[in-house]
């Protein structure tokens, strides 16, 4: 097994592999990274057996092999390396020596045999479908930080893709609050599928925005597939919570509010709030919002800032956290706060015509 490559382009797929690569494993070759040089193509695989990554990347090949490294020193040994060609070599004794075409540095690592390492034979049949890398990336970057952290709440710590009537949506809650996005799609057959979030965050961080994705969905995967990338993962089997008894039909107040006045408040504020509950609080007048902290040890903090509301006087306890997430990832230069009670679910949309929203419970005013 012999190739050349350049290093930046192989460092880079390298440390996309790196997401999925485990090296708490008590199966010592799932901290590995597979190399398979045939018919001048190098193909990297990495998996933890549930998510898989594979890449295949265009090489001057000198001799086909393949061959398993440990991908953390591999990657330090690319990364210590100048830019430009690096040369690789599988010498007899079953050593993988990398050398620079610049310096006369030479890496040689212990290798692992091909044979024993988990790839999965990845279900191939199943609903394809394309989507706009930017369409894909927004429903993703709306909904990912509300699922659930808590291994207990399982079938929370996946975003909830559904496909019903020509609409693909997707939805994650950790119980407190919700994200929701929707888009309009030809697809076929309906399903309801739950995705870990460790495929969705590679996505984020492979795709440009530029072009289309194709999607599989398979009986118990699904397949993501980039240009020369592809993720699979397993579903999270289960039954996911009905999320639809949470969203309100209507709500009786709306918070006009300027996205970047609300989110630097809640910053400024949320210094001085107790940092275990994340509580502030909110008080709507005609035309103000106060948002403030609670009094502590420490001290508290309040600023005012304009609005356009049209309701009674009305003080909402949140979590700034739950706030400040979604504020993120807003397009709009203004939001819209939905409310009809200081103690139901709010929602928070950046336009009333955008297909992205957020619900939220809202804290106790008092302990």
């Amino acid at each position: 097994m012999k190739f050349q490559c350049d290093k930046s382009l192989l460092l880079k797929e390298l440390t996309i592999a790196q997401e999925i690569v485990s090296n708490r494993s008590t199966i010592s070759i799932l901290s590995n990274i597979l190399l398979n040089i045939d018919n001048g193509k190098l193909v990297l695989r990495a998996t933890d057996t549930k998510t898989a990554f594979e890449s295949v990347i265009p090489v001057s090949a000198d001799a086909p092999g393949t061959i398993t490294v440990n991908s953390e020193k591999f990657i330090g040994a690319l990364k210590n390396l100048p830019e430009g060609l690096v040369y690789f070599d599988l010498q007899s004794d079953g050593r993988f020596q990398i050398k620079s075409e610049k310096r006369n540095i030479n890496y040689q690592l212990r290798t692992m045999g091909s044979e024993n390492y988990p790839w999965i034979q990845w279900e191939t049949d199943g609903t394809r479908f394309d989507i706009g890398q930017v369409d894909l990336l927004e429903m993703i970057n709306q909904t990912i930080f509300s699922v659930s952290d808590d291994d207990s709440r399982f079938l929370m710590t996946g975003v909830f893709f559904d496909y019903q009537d020509n609409v693909l949506k997707l939805v994650a809650t950790d119980g407190r609050r919700l994200g929701f996005a929707r888009h309009e799609i030809s697809i076929g057959n309906p399903f309801s599928v739950i995705v870990p979030t460790k495929p969705l965050n590679m996505i984020r961080k492979l795709a440009s925005g530029q072009g289309l994705i194709e999607v599989m969905i398979c009986e118990k995967s699904i397949v993501f597939s980039l240009d020369n990338q592809k993720i699979y993962s397993n579903f999270i089997d289960g039954q996911y919570p009905n999320y639809q008894r949470v969203i309100p039909e209507s709500q009786a107040y709306t918070v006009k509010i300027k996205r970047d006045d609300f989110s630097d408040a809640i910053r400024r504020v949320s210094l001085m709030a107790d940092q275990k509950s994340k509580r502030i609080l909110m008080t709507f007048t005609s035309d103000t919002a106060v948002i403030s902290s609670d009094e502590g040890e420490l001290g508290m903090a309040k600023e005012e800032i304009p609005i356009e509301f049209d309701g009674p006087q009305s003080m909402i306890a949140m979590n700034y956290q739950y706030l400040l997430d979604p504020l993120r990832v807003f397009p709009d230069s203004d939001l819209y706060f939905l409310f009809t009670d200081t103690k139901r679910a709010v929602t928070l949309r950046p336009s009333l015509e955008r297909n992205f929203f957020h619900i939220i419970m809202p804290m106790q005013l008092a302990d």
